[in-house]
């Protein structure tokens, strides 16, 4: 990490490569991730649980919405 100042169109292109350059231990041949960089597949919390992802509804406490 660190802050770059630039001043120039070519001093722009530099920073940029070097950006690439850095980037490109964390890609493979065709531009994409890595299997180790990549984040893991989204899924929502609740369908974790085979438990949970058997029920038909959520559990919504009862009362106002203020008092949740």
């Amino acid at each position: 990490r660190r802050i770059v100042t630039l001043s120039s169109k070519t001093e722009f292109f530099a920073i940029l490569d070097g950006y690439r350059d850095w980037r490109r231990q964390f890609l493979d041949e065709n531009g994409a991730l890595k299997p180790n960089y990549r984040p893991p597949p989204l899924a929502a919390s609740f369908m974790r649980d085979p438990a949970v992802a058997e029920r038909r509804h959520l559990p919504v406490p009862k009362g106002p919405v203020e008092v949740w």
